[in-house]
């Protein structure tokens, strides 16, 4: 505000102008054209009234024009700034206006709308398609949640999946998902699972198929099921089944939550197969060391106890040369697919072609004999003594072992099973295996209980407790491979040996979680070797992402 007599800047608050005294009782706007007129009757005024020298009238006039000058840069300015104000209220005004119009169509029209949190994040898109919450109650009999085809989603939940009759709401999320964009693609609409009361994990898997929408290219191997953590961090879940033809996917879980489809991009794909694949490695690395010294005991006990061979140097060299011929990888070969008759058949074949080769044949040929004689060697005696009388002695060697090998498979019987099952690695291929790993290393309180868990951290015995069907389902399908049953025929199997097993799987799991936490370093080393390998590939152009599902 300037004063309308002299043109001097005005603080809001004035009365009276400090330069001129001139009373301000109406404060308004100055135009650059009334202050000009102004200032310029205040010169000739100012002209006319001056009896001083020419000199002094001219620095008058001088100060005036500059004052002029002045006063009109301070209103053009001061023009130009109310002017921005006016443009900025103007779009801001309109902004708002936008954003009010947008938050009354998503609320008309069940729209999330989608918003931006950061370079490498968004807020999931999606229909609502569930425009109320769907709610039934779990008890003796199965029950299922939505339609497919009206709701996107068809939630089956099995008879006693709780301990108790419990209520499950099936709906969208109530809250914004934030999405990493640099993992992973939504498509589709998020769910959202939840049951009233304090059990968290269930007794039986719940199945989910959600429908596939809004997807421009099907890459089946990138299809995942992304699942909300209660950390707020997501989770990835390989499905059971992906139907292209239908456009549905399928997958089971063992505890509720907010799931969506995703797909998973390709850095993020080789980082879940890095980690799985590491620990794996990991896993038969120290598989290897356990399959050699399988092996040297059952050499020793072959010379010691069957042939009755107590020499100390023959024992080691016998023991060496099985130990090149028949190696560790090739063992665990046979422990990973838990194959006990060729476990004993490789290390008896091996020993009977070395045995002939350090020991003296008059000591072979009175061990041989001594032992063709045992009741255990009853199937392969005749022949062994056939070979022994023709002084065959490689040959009578080969019929021995062979029958050896028959009563290490029979007379081993649940031991040699506990012993496959106790360095089994084929437990890290599931998911939920890693997530109970994650819990008894890190421990999941009830302030915030990941994954449903309630566990300190190395409490294997309470955690195991609370895997419920997740530890069911590992059970279930370790006594298909173990048994070669499948289905009903497994109850066939009596319930002492089906808990001995379940208690042998149980030990199994502990000392391997036990191994784990010791050897961290060991497995992160392993990750690093293999990233380095796959970015090599990567830039040579030789590493093709296929399907994982």
């Amino acid at each position: 505000m300037y004063c309308t007599k002299c043109g001097n800047k005005l603080s809001p608050n004035d009365n009276f102008c400090a330069k001129c005294g001139e009373s301000i009782t109406s404060p308004k706007n100055i135009s650059k054209k009334d202050l000009s007129i102004k200032v310029n009757d205040k010169i000739s005024k100012d002209k006319e009234k001056s009896e001083k020298p020419a000199a002094t009238s001219a620095k008058k006039t001088l100060d005036a024009n500059n004052l002029q000058k002045e006063s009109l840069k301070t209103v053009e300015k001061n023009n130009n700034s109310k002017k921005t104000k006016i443009i900025a209220g103007s779009i801001s005004g309109g902004v708002i206006a936008i954003l009010a119009i947008i938050f009354l169509l998503s609320n008309f029209f069940n729209y999330s709308i989608f918003h931006f949190f950061g370079a490498g994040s968004s807020q999931w898109q999606f229909n609502k398609k569930i425009k109320e919450p769907i709610v039934a109650v779990s008890g003796s009999e199965d029950i299922t949640l939505g339609e497919i085809e009206e709701h996107g989603v068809s939630v089956y939940i099995p008879a006693q999946t709780f301990d108790s009759q419990t209520p499950v709401t099936l709906s969208h999320p109530e809250k914004a998902l934030i999405v990493d964009k640099d993992s992973f693609v939504p498509f589709g609409k998020p769910v959202s699972i939840k049951s009233s009361g304090r059990q968290a994990r269930l007794n039986r898997p719940v199945s989910v198929t959600l429908s596939i929408e809004n997807v421009k290219r099907d890459r089946t191997g990138a299809i995942y099921i992304a699942n909300l953590n209660e950390k707020d961090s997501w989770d990835y879940i390989v499905p059971d089944e992906i139907d292209l033809k239908n456009r549905r996917v399928t997958f089971k879980t063992h505890h509720l939550g907010t799931y969506g489809l995703v797909n998973l991009k390709k850095e993020k794909l080789i980082d879940e197969f890095v980690l799985q694949r590491s620990v794996k490695q990991w896993a038969e690395l120290n598989l290897e060391v356990e399959a050699g010294w399988a092996r040297d005991s059952m050499v020793e006990e072959i010379l010691r106890d069957k042939l009755a061979i107590k020499d100390e140097k023959i024992i080691e060299a016998v023991t060496r040369a099985v130990d090149s011929d028949c190696p560790e990888s090739k063992l665990v070969a046979a422990m990973v697919d838990r194959d006990v008759s060729m476990f004993i058949e490789s290390i008896s074949l091996s020993a009977a072609k070395f045995i002939p080769e350090f020991v003296e044949p008059a000591i072979l040929k009175e061990a041989i004999d001594n032992a063709a004689r045992k009741p255990w060697a009853a199937d392969s005696s005749a022949a062994v003594l056939e070979a022994l009388a023709q002084e065959d002695l490689p040959q009578a060697t080969m019929l021995l072992m062979d029958g050896i090998a028959s009563s290490y498979i029979m007379d081993w019987g649940g031991l040699a099973l506990y012993f496959f099952l106790f360095y089994n690695t084929s437990i890290w291929d599931s998911r939920e295996i890693e997530k109970a790993y994650e819990v008894f290393k890190n421990g999941s309180q009830d302030d915030n209980p990941l994954w449903g868990y309630r566990a300190a951290a190395g409490d294997f015995d309470h955690l195991w407790s609370q895997m419920k069907s997740a530890a069911e389902e590992i059970i279930y399908n370790e006594m298909i491979t173990a048994f070669g049953l499948e289905g009903e025929s497994l109850f066939n199997i009596e319930t002492e040996e089906r808990n001995e097993f379940s208690e042998s799987l149980k030990d199994m799991i502990k000392k391997q979680f036990e191994d784990r936490l010791k050897q961290e370093e060991e497995i992160v080393r392993i990750k690093d070797r293999n990233k380095n390998m796959i970015e090599l590939l990567g830039n040579k152009g030789l590493l093709k992402i296929g399907s994982s599902n």
